[in-house]
């Protein structure tokens, strides 16, 4: 079992809007936000996947309280890592200064749905390492096509960490993976960097409602407990429509479900921490409250969590 202590959160300075992206392709503003509910999106200029991830962390870490030599393990969620070797977790621990040796770093890749992966695995880690350190962190501005339209409206880049400690906290997990992957995303390979970020995008809304709404049900089933005592669902930034449509098939209300999308875009597997990051700031997560955190992306893939709130978050 384990607690989130800290989450803290990095986008970069340079902002692209969507009177910008009009200059770029054939859209503008109003289409943009009618259909996504996006307006902005963070973009990296002269910064890097590393450089975002460090900032996130190293602040997770200090508003955590402990010392950086007292994080056991790194768990590093991202689509887009820098290199193949070593791994950005690898690389992430040397940067933060850490010197322990006994320190388990790995990378994981579930698309969208990392950093909720990442917190189960964490969850299980959580009896052999007393406290971890989850960072998702994506560079998605560079594996777009920013020539199409479809998707290029979509995607920022952020960065969003979180410290856990072990505890006595209460969590469901569950995570999926659909056995149908049919070319319904599809991103560049490592070896041909022309091919880039490609979407059919009706298929994946039927697919988000359908894999959010089970998602959500079944967290709700296995802690007998009902949607109403939850007070917020923290779900995946990819689209305003997706999320007032879940809304409505589960007869809840909308602000529910908080959204910052229309700052950030869809960050992939860094999303939910950047929301995270944003409820702790305004204070809006407080003790003993339930949060239904719930993510789908590439692969296919989705997974959820349903977490109770123990202590106060940093």
């Amino acid at each position: 079992m384990s607690r989130i202590v800290s989450c803290a959160s990095y986008a970069p300075s340079n902002v692209v809007t969507n009177d910008d992206l009009s200059k770029m392709v054939e859209t503008n503003d109003e289409w943009i936000v009618q259909r996504t509910g996006i307006k902005r999106r963070h973009i990296l200029d002269n910064e890097t996947n590393g450089d975002m991830a460090y900032q996130a962390a190293k602040k997770a870490i200090e508003k955590s309280g402990l010392n950086k030599e007292e994080i056991d393990a790194i768990l590093f969620a991202t689509v887009t890592p820098e290199q193949l070797f070593p791994s950005m977790a690898c690389s992430l621990k040397k940067r933060l200064g850490i010197e322990k040796k006994e320190v388990l770093a790995f990378d994981l890749s579930a698309a969208c749905s990392g950093f909720v992966v990442a917190l189960e695995c964490a969850h299980h880690l959580s009896k052999s390492y007393k406290n971890i350190l989850i960072v998702a962190s994506e560079a998605m501005s560079k594996i777009i096509d920013w020539q199409d339209r479809s998707t290029c409206v979509l995607f920022g880049d952020g960065a969003g960490a979180i410290v856990l400690t072990r505890s006595m906290d209460e969590h469901t997990f569950h995570s999926y993976t659909e056995h149908d992957i049919n070319d319904s995303l599809v991103t560049n390979t490592i070896y041909d960097e022309k091919i880039k970020v490609s979407m059919k995008g009706n298929e994946v809304f039927r697919f988000a409602v359908r894999a959010l709404e089970k998602c959500i049900r079944k967290e709700c089933e296995e802690a007998n407990c009902t949607i109403d005592e939850i007070d917020y669902i923290v779900a995946h930034q990819a689209n305003q429509r997706i999320l007032q449509f879940v809304a409505r098939q589960l007869g809840i209300p909308e602000e529910k479900f908080y959204k910052n999308l229309d700052e950030y875009g869809n960050t992939s597997s860094a999303s939910i921490p950047l929301v995270l990051s944003e409820m702790v700031e305004k204070k809006l997560i407080q003790p003993n409250q339930k949060i239904c955190m719930v993510a789908f992306g590439a692969g296919l893939t989705y997974s959820s969590c349903l977490w109770k709130v123990e202590g106060e978050i940093k």
